[in-house]
């Protein structure tokens, strides 16, 4: 495995994923950058969706006039962040992958597509009823 600029004859993945001419070469760097940006809004339903659940959590505490309670999100909840995070790390594992065949074009356009992405999908916003000024990563290991 050397770093390599030459698209031809190059399997990614399978063997069936086999680039015999410029056209196919040109769709996988295409795909992979997708890819990268599919990654990227992922991401950023992840963190919207944990968001939500937070938020759903404290309503529950502030609703109790008393003491409030560590609360925990339900089975559905957690089931849904699980499935999330399994495809977020299945899709993150696949774009490595393909990073280590070692083609400069192929790093290139996954690079260029996880900016996409995070151009797109991760915009900095300011909620105005607090004075965070960007999602808060709810998870012990932010993505």
């Amino acid at each position: 495995m050397l770093w390599n600029w030459d698209p031809m004859d190059t399997c990614y993945l399978t063997s069936s994923w086999h680039i015999t001419n410029n056209g196919m070469f040109a769709a996988s760097c295409i795909g992979a950058a997708l890819l990268s940006v599919m990654l990227e809004a992922l991401r950023r339903v992840n963190r919207a969706y944990d968001s939500y659940v937070l938020r759903q959590l404290a309503a529950l505490n502030t609703a109790n006039d008393f003491k409030p309670i560590p609360r925990r999100a339900t089975a559905p909840q957690q089931a849904v962040r699980a499935v999330l995070h399994a495809v977020l790390f299945g899709l993150a594992y696949i774009l490595m992958l393909i990073v280590m065949a070692a083609n400069g074009y192929m790093i290139i356009s996954i690079v260029l597509g996880a900016g996409v992405g995070k151009f797109f999908c991760d915009w900095l916003a300011l909620d105005g009823d607090s004075d965070v000024k960007r999602d808060e990563c709810v998870t012990v290991c932010c993505n």
